[in-house]
């Protein structure tokens, strides 16, 4: 089982820097390439320098963007999060089908997927599957690329909604490789649920709705936002802190309130007590300091030494 992680943060806040971190990291100690499937299109960070990430063999890229993905962008996710991998073509181009040829077999040389981002990605499959017209009927089935779908409630948020909580939590969260990484952008979610008691006054009153508002990682819509940390190991919220010496860049590991709205940032990580006794010691706010030269990797490197 990988251990999984959700980076979260607003645009510019160096999200996919942490991935490029984190594949730096597992190719220069440990061999072992990271595969980065990319919702936006860009990646310049592992294709920049002499010789790149990508150069280097240290990571390859899937673009998510180019025309012969995103047109059956149901199909594509599902297969990369089966472990199907494109494979190049003798006379050029690729081939990338869910087939013998293209299964991943050296998965010891594998590190870590790295998914960015989920809020990209749920983008893409709100487009796609609108322009479908799936998800507009009582009940409906749908095939793509050997791939059936299959939906009984209307609207296209909730058939976006269930294949994204199938292809993360049962297929990316478990592929045979150290890490899974997603990143997303932020979301200000809400947190609905009942009281279970009633007025005193009235026997047959309804429960009164209690509403929390909270930040969170943007995935599709605002019904999601809340139960999203809960699909990985950890959840960072990725942010500027503002010092008295200027700005640093911060990855959030504890749940913390936004210092103009006082509405909190959902954020966890998962390691046994005596770990987040020495997390505390090392990192005492509550969060990660993130440099150039070091960033989230800092934090896995200190968890892989703690365990020895």
């Amino acid at each position: 089982m990988p251990r999984t992680s959700c980076l979260y943060g607003n645009s510019g806040d160096s999200k996919t820097t942490q991935l490029y971190f984190v594949a730096k990291w597992l190719w220069e100690t440990l061999q072992l390439r990271s595969r980065l499937i990319s919702f936006d299109g860009k990646f310049d960070q592992f294709t920049l320098g002499h010789p790149s990430l990508l150069e280097q063999g240290a990571v390859e890229i899937f673009n998510m963007m180019e025309p012969s993905h995103s047109h059956i962008a149901l199909a594509s996710v599902r297969k990369l999060s089966e472990g199907y991998w494109p494979r190049k073509k003798k006379g050029g181009g690729e081939h990338f089908r869910a087939d013998e040829d293209c299964l991943t077999k050296d998965w010891d040389k594998i590190g870590a997927y790295l998914i960015d981002g989920i809020s990209g990605w749920a983008d893409i499959w709100l487009g796609h599957v609108a322009d479908q017209a799936i998800g507009f009927k009582a009940s409906w089935n749908y095939e793509e690329e050997g791939y059936e779908f299959h939906g009984s409630q209307d609207g296209h948020y909730l058939t976006v909604q269930k294949e994204m909580v199938k292809t993360i939590k049962q297929n990316f969260n478990q592929l045979p490789c150290k890490y899974v990484m997603y990143t997303a952008l932020v979301e200000k979610g809400i947190e609905n649920y009942r009281r279970k008691r009633v007025k005193r006054n009235d026997a047959n009153a309804p429960a009164e709705p209690n509403v929390t508002t909270l930040y969170g990682p943007k995935g599709a819509g605002q019904a999601q936002t809340s139960f999203i940390p809960g699909w990985f190991s950890d959840c960072f919220h990725i942010a500027r802190l503002h010092t008295k010496n200027g700005e640093d860049r911060v990855a959030w590991y504890d749940t913390h309130t936004d210092e103009t709205t006082d509405v909190p940032y959902l954020a966890r990580i998962d390691v046994l007590p005596n770990q987040m006794v020495n997390i505390k010691e090392k990192w005492k706010y509550g969060c990660v300091l993130l440099t150039l030269e070091e960033g989230i990797d800092k934090f896995y490197r200190f968890i892989e030494e703690v365990n020895g």
